[in-house]
């Protein structure tokens, strides 16, 4: 007999070996599996849920130590916009305390810009008295007016003397003290506060980010053993001022183990098959998100957000290993390419800590779960993850 017809025979052999099926002595072996697995199970189940805490209790301390806000200091200025100047009237030289003197406009010019008028012949004593108020006093002319401007000689009959009485008048009434205008000039008024400039947010300063998210792929969150790689670009489009869209696309390679019973492409798969021990995945995803994120805290260069929406699974290329035991133990291989698509059928659930390193760069780590919506795969399994996701983010202004 040939190596060949061998080979055959003892393929057909093996093909054709049933083997007695005790359903209590699996249950048995079930117990023993769960029992050895023991705490290391335990830990891997809610590994993830440490990390949140974790992650939370650094925000904690975080924001217990931050120091105050410092305040805004006023604008320069201010006081001097809300106050009026009040300039008290300037008295003539020589006069005392008995009155208020009026000075003449001309008097305060220099010498060489003065108007040359005639002198003023002597006229009566006369008093202006102010209109009354608080602040009010009366202006008592003790002696006639001398004009302190230089005095040319007539040179003839037409030169017009100008008396007193003519320009008194109107300097009383052009020079009236300050403490007698109406009381919004007098009273200090308030300020109106200019209204904050508020600036366009829809849209505006986009982030694309780099992330790399290492994760345990599960079904059913059971049996986590292998790491698995995620990797991709995200783009976060803000649509006010806390919350913002996220989208992107990631690779991801999805690694997990479980068992016949949570792996069935259709009702009945099993039925007059030989059930294998274990089967081992290796599932090449794309991973599309549409995520809405909202920034809970934001304190100078930190934020902390929270971030859920939901992941269409675009798998690329699945293989899957049945593990058979017994005495010759043996592995069978199915491979499916672009045959599954699951449109949103995954949840996304996280919780992120982004701190910016400048106005334009930034960097951040976020805690995330993926719940499954639907089957997933060939063998439609409830796939699930957790993991952390690091982010590199540079913000287009």
């Amino acid at each position: 007999m040939s190596d060949e017809e061998l080979d055959d025979l003892f393929r057909r052999s093996a093909e054709g070996y049933e083997p007695p099926f005790d359903p209590e002595a699996w249950k048995a072996m079930d117990r023993r599996l769960d029992g050895k697995a023991g705490a290391g199970a335990t830990l891997r189940r809610w590994l993830p849920v440490l990390l949140l805490g974790l992650l939370l209790g650094v925000v904690t301390v975080w924001q217990l130590t931050e120091n105050a806000a410092p305040t805004v200091a006023p604008e320069p200025g201010t006081a001097s916009k809300e106050k009026a100047l009040i300039t008290p009237p300037t008295e003539l030289p020589g006069r005392g305390d008995a009155g208020a003197s009026i000075t003449s406009p001309e008097s305060r010019l220099p010498a060489s810009s003065r108007p040359l008028t005639p002198a003023a012949p002597a006229s009566p004593q006369r008093s202006v008295s102010a209109a009354p108020g608080p602040a009010a006093t009366k202006a008592t002319l003790a002696e006639p007016l001398k004009s302190t401007t230089p005095v040319i000689a007539a040179q003839g009959p037409s030169i017009k003397k100008y008396s007193f009485g003519n320009s008194v008048a109107p300097l009383a009434a052009k020079y009236k003290p300050a403490a007698t205008a109406p009381d919004s000039t007098t009273q200090p008024t308030e300020a109106e506060p200019d209204e904050p400039y508020q600036e366009k947010v829809f849209l505006r300063n986009i982030t694309l980010a780099l992330v790399v998210a290492p994760d345990f792929t599960t079904v059913r969150f059971k049996n986590a053993e292998a790491v698995s790689m995620n990797a991709g670009l995200l783009v976060s489009l803000p649509l006010t001022k806390r919350l913002s869209l996220v989208t992107g696309a990631l690779n991801a390679t999805k690694r997990y183990n479980t068992n016949a019973r949570e792996y069935e492409p259709y009702t009945g798969f099993w039925d007059g098959h030989h059930i294998p021990d274990a089967i081992v995945a290796k599932c090449q995803v794309l991973d599309i998100p549409l995520n809405l994120q909202y920034v809970v805290l934001a304190r100078s260069k930190h934020a902390v957000s929270v971030q859920a929406g939901l992941s269409s699974y675009l798998m690329l290329n699945e293989k899957y290993t049945y593990r058979y035991g017994g005495p010759r133990p043996y592995i069978r291989d199915l491979e499916v390419r672009n045959e599954n698509r699951h449109w949103f059928g995954v949840q996304n659930l996280s919780v992120g800590y982004t701190h910016q390193l400048s106005p334009a760069f930034s960097f951040g780590a976020e805690p995330f779960a993926k719940i499954p919506l639907a089957d997933i795969g060939a063998g439609r399994v409830k796939l699930t993850s957790a993991g952390i996701l690091f982010k590199a983010g540079y913000t287009l202004r």
